[in-house]
């Protein structure tokens, strides 16, 4: 069982060191610090998403078993509790960190093109072309954030991947 635990946790733990690593290390131009930059940002958003998106399955889990199964959950400290955190943590997962890397990327391209923004080397055609970029990228991570929502409820609610759960909804 700590092995289930300890494999997609290290996942995004070594992502997020690998990021801090290069850094440390030494950057050999700008171009360079950009990239490690948006690396180590992503990495730090995808573990900010992951943390935030566990929490939400779990209380999912919690409220779906007082709605479906009162007596399981009639203290504070009920078993439901502990189930949906183990839920949370173990098989639904992988569900857990696929959703928030789709997030995380999007949330990356778009602090990219932000960049390329302010950037004064871009003209008019390009700073237009930048701006469509920014606002089509917005709507798709208002979208996969919007979906995400609720496919962690399901998540919560029934354990199964997160792929079918988005084709069902």
């Amino acid at each position: 069982m700590g092995v289930l635990l300890l494999a997609p946790t290290s996942s995004f733990l070594v992502s997020f060191i690998a990021g801090a690593a290069t850094i440390v290390v030494g950057i050999a131009s700008l171009h360079d610090m950009y990239y490690h930059n948006s690396s180590l940002s992503s990495s730090v958003s995808r573990s900010e998403q992951v943390f935030q998106n566990t929490i939400h399955v779990i209380i999912a889990g919690v409220v779906s078993t007082w709605w479906f199964a009162p007596d399981e959950a009639s203290s504070c400290c009920s078993k439901a509790i502990k189930d949906s955190f183990v839920r949370a943590t173990t098989t639904s997962f992988g569900s857990i960190c696929f959703g928030s890397l789709l997030v995380a990327i999007i949330q990356t391209l778009r602090s990219m093109v932000e960049s390329a923004r302010h950037n004064d080397d871009n003209g008019a055609c390009g700073s237009i072309m930048l701006c469509l970029v920014d606002c089509c990228l917005s709507c798709v991570e208002g979208m996969l954030e919007y979906f995400n929502k609720y496919a962690y409820i399901y998540v919560g609610m029934v354990s199964t991947s997160h792929m079918f759960k988005s084709i069902s909804l």
